[in-house]
Parts: C-alpha cells; sequence; structure tokens
C-alpha cells in the first residue's frame, strides 16, 4: 500500500503544475514525459485518467532554469523537443514490436500456419526456424497474415511466398559482410536447393 501511494502522489496533473510551479513556462511542462493514467487516492482500485507528469520530473526541469536568461530557456526547450521526439520515436518501436510479437505467437499456435511451414520444407526444403535475418522482416509477417486470411493453400499462396521468401533470402544474403571478391572467373554453379542465411 505504501508504494501505491507513493506512485499516487508521484504523478502529478499537468493542470495543477502553473498552480504548484508558477515560475516553470508552461511551453516546458508540455515537453516532459506523461503518462495517462493514475492510481486514483480517493476511489480506491478506480484509476484516474487525464495527463500526469512525475513529481521528480517537475522538481528537476524547476531547479534547471533557475537562474537562466531567455536564450538558455530557448536551448532548453530544443533539447526537450528532441528528447520528446525520441521518446515518441521508441514508444512507437516498442508497440509495433509488441504487435508483431503477439501475431508470432498466435501464428505459431495456428494450424494453418503449421501446414505452411511444413509446406515450405516439403516444396523447396526450407526451414527458417533459428533465420531472424529472413523471419525478422516485416514483409515475412505481412506474408504470414496474408496466408492465414487466405481461403486455402492453393498454388497462388505457394507462388507468392516463393516470390516473397527468395526476395528475403537474397536480402539477406546481401547484408552478409564480404569474405570473398565480388566476382570470379570460374562458372556459376547449377542451380540446386537455396539455402538460407542465418
Amino acid at each position: 500500500m505504501c508504494s501505491e501511494l507513493t506512485l499516487i502522489y508521484s504523478l502529478v496533473d499537468i493542470e495543477e503544475v502553473p498552480k504548484r510551479w508558477p515560475t516553470i513556462p508552461r511551453q516546458l511542462v508540455k515537453l516532459l514525459p506523461w503518462t495517462r493514467k493514475r492510481a486514483s487516492a480517493q476511489k480506491g482500485n478506480e484509476v484516474d485518467t487525464g495527463r500526469f507528469l512525475l513529481l521528480e520530473e517537475i522538481e528537476q526541469l524547476e531547479r534547471r532554469i533557475t537562474g537562466l536568461d531567455r536564450s538558455a530557456l530557448s536551448s532548453l526547450e530544443v533539447e526537450l523537443r528532441g528528447k520528446l521526439r525520441d521518446s515518441e520515436k521508441m514508444a512507437q518501436q516498442m508497440e509495433a514490436w509488441a504487435q508483431r510479437y503477439d501475431g508470432r505467437i498466435w501464428h505459431a499456435n495456428s494450424e494453418r500456419f503449421v501446414q505452411f511451414m511444413q509446406g515450405l520444407k516439403k516444396r523447396w526444403g526450407w526451414d527458417f526456424n533459428g533465420k531472424p535475418k529472413v523471419t525478422g522482416k516485416r514483409k515475412f509477417d505481412q506474408l504470414l497474415r496474408w496466408v492465414e486470411e487466405a481461403p486455402e493453400l492453393n498454388q497462388d499462396v505457394w507462388d507468392r511466398a516463393e516470390k516473397v521468401l527468395r526476395g528475403l533470402m537474397a536480402d539477406a544474403e546481401l547484408s552478409k559482410p564480404a569474405t570473398a571478391r565480388p566476382w570470379s572467373l570460374k562458372a556459376a554453379p547449377e542451380a540446386g536447393p537455396s539455402s538460407i542465411p542465418n
């Protein structure tokens, strides 16, 4: 309970900041990291919604602006805007990662997914387990979603899958560090089963 109350009172409604910290410019307050929810001190297990700032962030900003002239305040605003952009970008990346992770868990438990992966192995000898340079790509996720939504695993599915996966494998091969000369006088090997880059 103590830690819960500490969290409640460590989050300050943004509307309260001008009253409690009148010396902090409002445009700077708006650039601090914030959250939408806070446990309610008055409503038991309920949650307050709004825009809440960490008390520590506000107090730190108050200390930073003490004695700054207009030029220094402008520089600080630029710095805070940059940090806000970075945090928003990171939040978007984390959300996208979470969606992709959830999607992969769903695919892994899907009968259609299992049939599809077995079909790849049977048709072309492709086993993508432990091949993140292929399975870690957005196009691979998009292909799996399309396969899941297809009425059946017909020839159109296999043709599209082959095209997408060969492209992903070629990209993964190109991303490998060069360990040999870029050209050779030796004849090219005959076409055979494709190997999957790690």
